[in-house]
């Protein structure tokens, strides 16, 4: 009789243990969120280093650009236009006489780099601060056509 009641007493503790764990749905569930709680913290962490990335970045380009002016786009302008723009941010301009197939005579078409000149391109052609760059006051040699070379004459 003791080893049947015993039995029975085992049996009971382990059908009762056994009904007391999570079942497989609850385990599947608490699997889940643990995995989605851990894509949520790694798209943080993700976040957060391109925010610092971009944050170098921007102070790695007010670095180099400092206190430089940007080069205004004088392409095609006439001498006196060309000469107004770079006073509007404080440079000078020499001009040198060329000849060239892409302006009218009398136009702008080339800018010689200078001393002391700086070529941004590091975020690509249509970022608002690709150009160049100079010291305020500096003399930047723009090249004047005399001569169109399409003119047959």
């Amino acid at each position: 009789m003791k080893k049947i009641s015993g039995f029975i007493l085992t049996l009971l503790l382990v059908i009762t243990l056994t009904g007391c764990g999570p079942s497989e749905k609850e385990k599947e569930k608490a699997k889940e969120d643990k995995i989605a709680q851990q894509k949520k913290e790694d798209e943080k962490a993700a976040q957060k280093q391109a925010d610092k990335d971009q944050e170098d970045f921007e102070n790695y380009r007010e670095k180099l650009i400092g206190k430089k002016v940007k080069l205004p786009d004088t392409f095609g302008k006439s001498k006196s236009e060309a000469e107004a723009l770079y006073k509007t941010v404080d440079l000078n301009v020499k001009f040198v006489p060329g000849k060239t197939k892409s302006v009218q005579i009398g136009g702008c078409y080339a800018e010689y780099v200078s001393p002391g000149v700086l070529k941004y391109d590091l975020e690509g052609y249509n970022s608002e601060y690709y150009g160049y760059y100079a010291e305020p006051g500096s003399t930047i040699i723009l090249a004047v056509s005399l001569e169109n070379l399409n003119d047959p004459y």
